[in-house]
């Protein structure tokens, strides 16, 4: 009898650029230390990054990632909507900076979707043109506008999304954003980046239509 073939060790997790780190949290401190003092939010202490030191060790870097973490759990998704709309602090690097760093997670939270989805159409509607409708969002359109932020990114529309389509054609409005989401992320197939772009279009739909229940 032939023993069981023991299970295959699971690959390692590549190591921390230490270097892309650094860079993306001093890139982020001066706005997140902006918003906390918008909003009077207790900002514990970092000096690495309070004194932008040039070369720091690893211990210093991983320090950095908590604050930010930290941070990132006491900052509420409407404190970082509104301080986005109304401060010049943010340009589209760092909207940039902002998407991948909570794409970097390793965990995603629900906060941590609100605020990339937040951020993604916040990018998108910077850059798209002011006479951009609804028809011209198409899949493409999107991707091509958010491939600084998440890459190439080969898409197909699923096609449930032409119930959607029709829907909107029907009404005449968005079916409510959440219920897209929740239409999305139940995809199973669609790989996380191509959701994130389908998810996305579907929200720029309904951005300035009236809610419709389905």
């Amino acid at each position: 009898m032939t023993p069981p073939s023991a299970s295959s060790p699971e690959p390692a997790s590549p190591a921390p650029d230490y270097g892309t780190l650094w860079s993306s949290a001093l890139r982020l401190h001066p706005i997140y230390a902006e918003l906390a003092r918008e909003f009077v939010i207790d900002a514990p202490p970092c000096a690495g990054l309070d004194e932008s030191v040039d070369a720091p060790d690893r211990e210093t870097v991983e320090h950095a990632q908590q604050w930010l973490q930290e941070m990132d759990d006491r900052i509420q998704v409407h404190q970082l909507r509104q301080f986005l709309q109304t401060s010049s602090l943010v340009d589209g690097d760092g909207l940039i900076a902002l998407v991948q760093h909570f794409l970097g997670k390793k965990a995603h939270t629900d906060a941590a979707r609100d605020k990339i989805d937040f951020l993604l159409v916040q990018y998108f509607s910077q850059g798209a043109p002011s006479e951009l409708d609804d028809n011209g969002a198409d899949i493409a359109y999107v991707a091509q506008g958010l491939e600084p932020v998440l890459g190439k990114v080969e898409l197909k529309a699923p096609v449930w999304l032409n119930a959607l389509d029709r829907v909107l054609d029907r009404h005449g409005a968005a079916v409510r954003w959440t219920n897209c989401c929740m239409v999305v992320c139940s995809s199973r197939g669609a790989k996380p980046r191509r959701r994130l772009a389908i998810y996305f279009i579907c929200r720029w739909r309904s951005w300035h239509l009236p809610a419709l229940d389905i």
